[in-house]
């Protein structure tokens, strides 16, 4: 009568191909290899389908824990019944994960090497419960990030926790956060945008909103920009306003008529200069002759003035003095 440990370790001796054809069948019936053993005699150069298939059963048989089905998953043909019974065991596996953090730490293998998307059934299981656990902003703007940068994207867990983001935002940073996460045009952005119209008070929230409603939302863009301009005091907020206006030329000449009395320093004057044309930009030549304080004051007005004139040469002068000084 054949004994089980006779048998496993005639096998281990032999090897499986040899041992089934002098033992025959009862090398499945008697042997008593350990997971890790079948998934060695599961070679990939076996050219033996039937073989393979039998020790894919073994397998299936033995298995115990989550990182055996995985093996399962990786060795068995797609869409076999052994892709569906891991299908079945991940999800046993993953219902019993009850808060989003269990959920997020439990990754069987790293989801982001999976760039060929072999993996996609067990990355949208996983992402799946991820969702059905998420509470609160945070934990739903890490479903979105998940949802989106897996191999595989799943615009559906995505949009969920979009919206869920949106219904969640309570203050001006999570609104920016959901106003980067949307596509331009979503109902998303479009909430966030209100959001900022609502809450902005200063020059610097008005000038906020403009820039980010000015290729999305036209009508809320201008009223920003005017609220802007009607909020504009120091030197660097009408300077910012010229430089982010070359189309609009209204714009721009009511910005520098409020630049020449604000402008104070060497770089005030520098910018008036580069901004104004014709006798202003004489006017502003003249005044900013009168500010270098040193080496690179005087390299920029070599720089930006036109050739063979005084200007340029005179910053060429002081250059040449401070090289000799040197």
């Amino acid at each position: 009568m054949l004994m089980a440990e006779d048998v496993t370790a005639f096998v281990e001796r032999v090897g499986l191909t040899d041992a089934l054809e002098i033992l025959g069948e009862d090398v499945w019936k008697y042997t008593k290899f350990s997971f890790e053993q079948w998934a060695e005699e599961h070679n990939p150069c076996m050219y033996d389908q039937a073989l393979k298939a039998k020790v894919l059963a073994k397998m299936v048989e033995i298995a115990s824990v989550t990182e055996h089905w995985l093996k399962i998953w990786h060795l068995a043909p797609a869409d076999s019944v052994e892709h569906r019974l891991v299908i079945e065991k991940i999800k046993e596996r993953l219902n019993l994960l009850t808060t989003f953090e269990e959920v997020q730490k439990w990754q069987p293998f790293d989801f982001r090497l999976d760039f060929q998307g072999k993996n996609k059934k067990l990355n949208t299981l996983w992402l799946q419960r991820l969702a059905e656990v998420a509470i609160g902003f945070e934990q739903w703007k890490a479903v979105f990030y998940e949802a989106n940068n897996l191999p595989t994207k799943n615009s559906d867990v995505s949009d969920l926790a979009l919206a869920n983001m949106v219904g969640n935002a309570t203050n001006g940073r999570r609104w920016l956060e959901v106003y980067h996460a949307a596509q331009d045009g979503s109902f998303a952005q479009k909430k966030a945008l209100d959001y900022f119209f609502n809450q902005a008070k200063t020059y610097d929230d008005w000038f906020d909103v403009w820039y980010r409603a000015r290729n999305k939302d036209e009508n809320m863009a201008k009223l920003a920009l005017a609220k802007a301009v009607r909020s504009a005091e120091t030197f660097s907020q009408w300077h910012q306003l010229f430089s982010h206006h070359k189309d609009n030329q209204t714009l721009r000449d009511l910005c520098l008529e409020k630049l020449v009395p604000r402008a104070k320093t060497f770089y005030d004057w520098l910018c008036v200069y580069q901004a104004s044309e014709g006798q202003a930009k004489l006017d502003a030549l003249e005044q900013l002759l009168t500010k270098p304080e040193n080496v690179g004051d005087w390299l920029h007005i070599w720089h930006h003035t036109p050739e063979d004139s005084k200007a340029k040469a005179r910053a060429l002068h002081w250059l040449q003095s401070f090289v000799i000084r040197d």
